[in-house]
């Protein structure tokens, strides 16, 4: 069979696969998922193991002058969990037989697309090391009508920490704290993405590939075999009370970090070869792995006056100003094969932070109101933020500006009722970042040839070397007539054009001619498109940072007898508009919301026993509180968290002397 015939079943393949895990619910094709956005329905129930080991030790020493404290301990966990990533449950019963059909009279005589299909029942891959799957008889689910999809995570850790500190309590201005602690940490584990239309391409692309009889890998896995983390600091504050009323804080950190690990690039599903038996052809010379280390020691500090006047307005007030210098230790990225992403940084730089806050503390009208208010200044260099690739979370490293106001007013008119209120204002705006946007790799641009490679699913760009200058539609036509794939055609809804291609072999003619086009140069040699042209960020909003948010409650305390009481206390949470991701586009909105929730509780017995009810999110409100975008190899669908729907229960409870 020509290879222009193989891409173009490859091209069907990965249509039918996408398609059934994008769409989500459709009443005419049978799908299972509601209406409702709390109810859900998987192809099964969640599981999730763990065995943990927890050891701690405290010793106190009280001297005269001090205090020493020592603490430590040691933790070792297992971890082995599943769950559907999709929560979409999709009828495949009249699809699958006709894509079989049509797979099988693309290879005939090797019969290998049923291989999933067995009895009437669609079974999906067991996730493990040997890579075998459903291909060698390893099913972890069958189902008659639907198609399955899960991740599934394990994980090893074991920890060591230790902290020992001396506090004195000297007589006079000056006192002081000197300390130090130790970590070390240690894990290993995989990570499986697992689905019905991988288990499609890899009989494809098996068949496909060099060698009788061979199959690819039906999954994706993300193995760390073992990862380090060891970290030791040095620290100490010096206190200066120049007055009753004046104190002076000041403290030093040092800190040392190392992180190593050795990782393997997730394996694409052609890159590894199988009998149809099951017999691993090529052991593990074809998991490429990493060996990575990041090693940094920073200093960090802050400064603190507080100062206690007296006001004739208020009952007590203090005044505080601070500056501190924060630090978070750089890392190191998932490890990837740059032949499919192309230009994603193997580490992250390390996050600083100078804070600057300046705030009043306020006791007012006899003691029954108490109003707090602190304003503050952020600036961040180097702030880590996460973006999903290749179907693992980076982290980019960007600067940002953070400011705002905080005020928190505790009011009390009688000893049984109690009002609170607290208020924020957030600004926070992004400096000095472009990066491309996966939900839309042109950019905005008209020049931009979006490509969709059909041997890894992932998304990259042709990009003209100069802004407005030709499209490389000619160019993209050229490689899929030479492989027998269509040439490129108008997305829907935009103002660019796009092809199903090979990102590699485009970017090949693009340096072998000379072409003006963007193209990346790998480490290893090879190059590859960009996975989208870079937009800018700066002036966006951070992610997961509302403007506004404020929170209202009250509790009234009443007594019954001597012996019996209780309380009633109702509050209000209110959190502003933001945006789910840092490009701020209008699919990233999240409309603002309240959750209004109450209890009630009896108390009897002198404290002896209590009866308590009480109902969350009274409202029923449906809002979403975050989302996080998966890359273009995933389908790009958005995972969303919503809150909890209205729940309402009772407790009971004794209490034994």
């Amino acid at each position: 069979m020509a290879f222009g015939s193989i891409l173009q079943a490859v091209l069907r393949l990965a249509r039918v696969a996408l398609a059934a895990t994008a769409t989500g619910y459709s009443r005419s094709t049978g799908s299972f998922v509601t209406d409702d956005p709390f109810e859900v329905e998987t192809q099964y129930q969640p599981t999730y193991k763990s065995d943990e080991l927890i050891l701690m030790a405290n010793i106190e020493y009280a001297f005269e002058k001090g205090t020493l404290s020592i603490i430590g301990g040691y933790d070792k966990n297992m971890v082995d969990s599943r769950a559907d990533y999709s929560l979409a449950v999709n009828n495949v019963q009249t699809t699958i037989p006709t894509n079989i059909a049509t797979l099988n009279a693309a290879f005939p005589g090797q019969g290998k697309a049923s291989l999933n299909f067995q009895g009437g029942n669609l079974c999906i891959s067991e996730a493990n090391t040997n890579f075998v799957g459903f291909i060698g008889g390893q099913n972890y689910a069958c189902n008659t009508n639907r198609q399955m999809q899960y991740d599934r995570s394990t994980a090893w850790t074991s920890q060591w920490s230790g902290e020992v500190h001396f506090e004195s309590k000297l007589d006079g201005m000056f006192n002081f704290l000197l300390g130090g602690n130790y970590l070390s940490f240690n894990s290993s584990g995989d990570f499986y993405v697992v689905a019905s239309g991988l288990d499609y391409a890899s009989t494809l692309l098996g068949a496909a590939g060099p060698g009788p009889g061979g199959v690819a890998s039906p999954y994706y896995d993300n193995r760390v075999e073992n990862y380090d983390l060891s970290t030791y600091a040095f620290f100490g504050e010096a206190y200066l009370q120049f007055k009753d009323n004046l104190k002076l804080t000041g403290g030093l950190r040092w800190t040392s970090t190392t992180k190593d690990v050795q990782d393997n690039q997730p394996q694409p599903l052609y890159n590894y070869g199988y009998t149809a038996g099951g017999t691993q052809a090529v052991p593990d010379a074809l998991r490429k792995y990493r060996f990575a280390t990041v090693d940094e020691s920073e200093w960090t500090g802050r400064i603190v006056l507080e100062w206690t006047p007296t006001l004739n307005f208020t009952d007590s007030t203090l005044l505080y100003a601070s500056y501190s210098r924060g630090y978070k230790s750089g890392g190191i990225n998932p490890s990837f094969d740059p032949s499919v992403v192309a230009g994603a940084k193997t580490a992250y730089e390390p996050e600083f932070i100078n804070a600057y806050e300046i705030g009043m503390k306020n006791r007012l009208l006899d003691g029954t109101l108490q109003a707090n208010l602190t304003g503050f200044y952020y600036d961040y260099q180097g702030l880590q933020i996460s973006r999903i690739i290749a179907r693992s979370s980076f982290n980019d490293n960007t600067n940002a500006t953070i400011y705002g106001l905080e005020a928190e007013f505790i009011m009390q008119p009688i000893p049984a009722l109690q009002f609170t209120a607290a208020l924020s204002y957030l600004h926070t705006s992004i400096n000095d970042l472009s990066i491309s946007d996966s939900r839309d790799p042109s950019g905005g641009r008209s020049d931009v040839v979006i490509i969709k490679d059909i041997t890894n699913a992932s998304n990259c760009a042709v990009i003209p070397t100069v802004v407005g200058g030709p499209r490389a539609d000619g160019l993209v036509n050229a490689v899929n007539a030479s492989v027998g794939l269509k040439p490129v055609t108008p997305i829907g809804g935009t103002n660019t054009v796009g092809a199903f291609s090979i990102c590699s072999a485009l970017a090949g003619q693009i340096k072998a001619g000379g072409l003006p086009f963007q193209y990346v140069q790998n480490a290893n040699g090879t190059v590859n498109l960009p996975d989208g042209a870079a937009v800018s960020l700066d002036g966006n909003q951070l992610a997961q940072s509302p403007e506004f948010k404020m929170a209202l409650g009250a509790q009234y305390n009443f007594d019954i007898n001597e012996s019996m009481g209780g309380y009633f206390q109702i509050n209000y949470n209110f959190t502003g508009n933001q945006y789910g991701r840092n490009y701020n586009t209008f699919a990233d909105r999240i409309d603002s919301y309240g959750i209004l929730n109450a209890q009630v509780q009896l108390n009897g017995g002198n404290g002896k026993w209590y009866i308590r009810g009480f109902v969350q999110n009274i409202m029923d409100t449906t809002a979403v509180t975050g989302m996080y975008l998966t890359d273009a190899s995933s389908g790009l669908f958005t995972n969303v968290f919503t809150v909890d729907p209205r729940r309402y229960g009772a407790a009971i409870g004794f209490h034994f002397n």
